[in-house]
């Protein structure tokens, strides 16, 4: 953004956001602002008002007074458009609203309304100010500051309201905003709200606040709202379309408007911190202030009957019912640390639960003492046992007469349980099987596998996933407890895998990993998606997460937060773009606007000496902040002859004359070509897809 202070937005047609400020327009794709100013071809850097209309017109009122719109790539002024220059110059905010033969009603607090058709201009004359035209019911109203009159069919119009307690004289303009929803207006004015509804003959008064005071909105559920300088933003929440049950949001904060996309996303600009964004389905994060003991949430589990249990680093087993109640079972602490590092919900309703000092077994909130003599680390429940890594040896549990069992000596810090029932074992220098007695440590067959294994998970059918702090996560094929190979992840993906904290896998084949830099969810095609802060987080630092059905839990050094996966309305209902082209010729780079100065063609030229050749992606999925990976389908055919040369020819040639298809996923806003792009002609189909696994359905090619 070029500064903090944000008068108004809209979204356009395509779904992209604008919004204008005291130091430009800006235009919002999803990843980048884009900023116009008077170099560009806008009037005046100071915008004021916006407003789309169907022809896709982006009408805007400046400082400068005249307004002006941007059309196809293009700022159009009374320079360009001789209409425009024909409008007298009364306003320094601009109203518009389009009729319904696609003209447009403009209109600046004055006595005259002007209607724009892009083929004629004429104007209309009031007896007091009017501050916008609309429609209600289908009849054409112009409502003023202190008076409404009506549209009759013959062109002229009549007073039905003259507004009560409203100053008249020129002087004085008490006169904020009004809104339309249904057949209901709200005023505001300096000192009060007044709502009115039109009966089909007359409009009566229904209700009058004293506050809040600002510019009204009204939302797609049809709720009233202000946004105030004095007050942040107050939602009327309800289905009355009335003046009762206020929310208030950004107390604090000077509101100045707001907008919805199409996404139900509300975007609020202010005076002094630019914009927020209040999406659906937004993050929901627990911390001190909501009922936990401690921020720094370690363990997760979940139980048969749907509650979410979680640790906490000072010895706290929370129980979070489906209903949102939560229980708080404490196990205390000697020196006021005692991290919870695994919890196991049993069949009987009963859980274990892993702490640095103690093992414990609770039971409708009453908690039994495992008696041991060292510091355990995790534990797997298999079959009445529960098998136990701690920092002087492997030992068991029998789950009814909790008695224990030394299996052997050592530091052990992780276990899991393969598909064919048998117990792994990492510890600090590789792994080892049940199936041997624990003998042989498979790292001497398999050197990857030497280092400390911080977490094991079964990986399906017969394999396993391992991480160490030196390889990352490697992924082992097993067969009756012994391990045949052991793969590491390609480099792509090894950098962005390092300091695994735990992993959990669903039975869809998808791998949730927490790291100190989010969660990462890895799909069983080797796609890598990262939820962080962006989603709504409250920590990047992650020590576990768990997913089910269409919701993800994360345990995280901030908090405990849910995300959902899943949009509530319409998946994929989000559009691609590809933003711009940008190369290099002799040390310069050269950047395309795509978005809408494209030729209809779709085609660009590079030169041939061109090199870095980008090209900058994105998905109008506001929701998912930017965290979005693409799919680009990379078509090379050979091009027109008169970029015909020996080596495309003779490319073309081998492959019988059929395109060569490259599919890339792309994980951040970037395609890059390399250094040098081999001559050809590229054709691009581009999908965007969001973290939670929801693909564009509109595609940019």
């Amino acid at each position: 953004m070029p500064g903090n202070l944000v008068y108004c937005g809209i979204q356009d047609h395509k779904g992209l956001l604008w919004f204008g400020t005291d130091k430009g327009l800006v235009c919002f794709d999803g990843a980048r602002f884009r900023t116009f100013g008077v170099r560009d071809g806008l009037i005046d850097p100071e915008v004021l008002n916006l407003v789309e209309d169907s022809a896709g017109r982006l009408w805007i009122s400046s400082y400068r007074k005249k307004p002006c719109y941007r059309y196809n790539g293009r700022f159009i002024t009374e320079k360009q458009d001789s209409l425009l220059s024909q409008m007298q110059v009364e306003s320094v905010l601009w109203e518009f609203n389009e009729n319904n033969d696609g003209s447009v009603w403009l209109s600046g607090q004055s006595d005259k309304v002007w209607s724009y058709s892009g083929r004629g201009l004429s104007v209309q004359h009031f007896n007091s100010s009017v501050v916008r035209p609309a429609r209600i019911d289908g009849i054409p109203f112009y409502f003023g500051i202190n008076h409404i009159f009506q549209g009759l069919p013959d062109g002229r119009d009549t007073l039905v309201r003259t507004l009560p307690d409203v100053p008249t004289r020129r002087d004085v303009n008490p006169f904020r905003s009004f809104g339309i929803s249904g057949n209901r207006v709200l005023y505001s004015y300096s000192d009060k709200l007044l709502l009115l509804e039109w009966t089909g003959k007359s409009f009566s008064e229904i209700a009058r606040l004293k506050g809040p005071l600002g510019r009204v909105f009204i939302d797609k559920a049809g709720r009233f709202w202000v946004c105030s300088l004095e007050e942040g933003a107050i939602c009327f929440d309800n289905k009355r379309r009335d003046l009762s049950n206020p929310q208030h949001y950004f107390k604090g904060e000077k509101v100045t408007a707001m907008v919805e996309d199409f996404q139900g996303t509300f975007w609020f600009c202010t005076t002094d911190n630019g914009i927020y964004a209040l999406p659906k389905d937004v993050a929901v994060n627990y911390t001190t202030r909501n009922g936990l003991l401690s921020n720094n949430i370690t363990a997760l589990a979940r139980s048969d009957d749907g509650s979410l249990l979680s640790g906490d680093d000072e010895g706290n087993l929370y129980t979070l019912a489906k209903d949102g109640a939560m229980r708080t079972t404490s196990f205390g602490s000697v020196d006021g640390y005692n991290r919870v590092r695994r919890i196991l919900p049993a069949t009987d309703g009963s859980c274990w639960v892993v702490t640095d000092e103690m093992l414990y077994h609770v039971r409708n909130n009453a908690r039994m003492q495992i008696q041991i003599n060292v510091s355990p680390k995790t534990a797997v429940l298999d079959a009445g046992w529960l098998w136990c890594a701690s920092s002087g040896s492997l030992f068991v549990v029998e789950e009814k007469k909790h008695q224990t069992h030394r299996i052997l000596n050592g530091r052990f810090t992780a276990l899991c349980q393969d598909s064919g029932g048998n117990i792994w074992a990492g510890t600090n220098e590789g792994i080892l099987s049940e199936r041997d007695s624990f003998r042989t440590d498979w790292a001497d067959m398999f050197p990857d596998l030497r280092g400390r294994v911080i977490a094991l998970e079964k990986a399906g059918e017969d394999s396993l996933w391992i991480a160490t702090p030196e390889k990352g996560l490697m992924i082992a094929q097993v067969k009756a407890g012994a391990i045949t190979s052991v793969s590491t992840m390609p480099e792509r993906l090894a950098v962005q895998l390092e300091n695994i904290q735990s992993m959990f896998a669903e039975s869809n084949g998808n791998l949730w990993l927490a790291t100190n830099r989010g969660v990462c969810r890895l799909d069983k095609f080797s796609n890598l998606v990262r939820f962080d802060h962006n989603n709504g987080l409250a920590n990047d630092d992650a020590n576990a997460a768990i997913s089910f059905g269409d919701t993800l839990w994360v345990a995280s050094v901030g908090g405990l937060s849910r995300l959902v996966l899943r949009s509530s309305d319409a998946p994929g209902n989000f559009p691609t773009f590809i933003v711009n082209a940008s190369y290099r010729v002799k040390d310069r780079t050269n950047r395309l606007f795509l978005l809408d100065s494209l030729p209809r063609s779709g085609r660009i030229i590079v030169p041939p000496d061109a090199t870095l050749v980008e090209i900058g992606l994105t998905g109008l999925d506001y929701r998912s902040r930017g965290n979005l990976h693409y799919e680009c389908v990379v078509a090379k055919k050979l091009p027109s002859w008169r970029w015909w040369t020996f080596d495309n020819l003779l490319e073309r040639v081998g492959r019988s004359f059929k395109p060569a298809y490259d599919t890339t996923w792309v994980d951040a806003d970037q395609l890059s070509f390399g250094v040098h792009l081999n001559p050809g002609r590229y054709d691009l189909l581009v999908t965007a897809v969001t973290p939670g696994g929801v693909r564009s359905l509109q595609p940019d090619f």
